[in-house]
């Protein structure tokens, strides 16, 4: 992995993290939160696999 590709990780990694403690702050607990990132990352994926294919 080059620089571009940890820098954009690690933002990704820390944008992620503030939203899931804004949600938490909001009330909504973690758990609920991570099914939803997980679904939503997987729809992402199928989408460009598909786009790939």
């Amino acid at each position: 992995m080059d620089d571009i590709e940890a820098d954009v990780m690690r933002t990704v990694a820390t944008h992620v993290a503030n939203l899931i403690s804004q949600l938490e702050r909001i009330g909504l607990r973690r758990g609920l939160i991570l099914d939803g990132l997980e679904q939503g990352v997987r729809k992402m994926r199928e989408q460009t696999n598909r786009e790939i294919s």
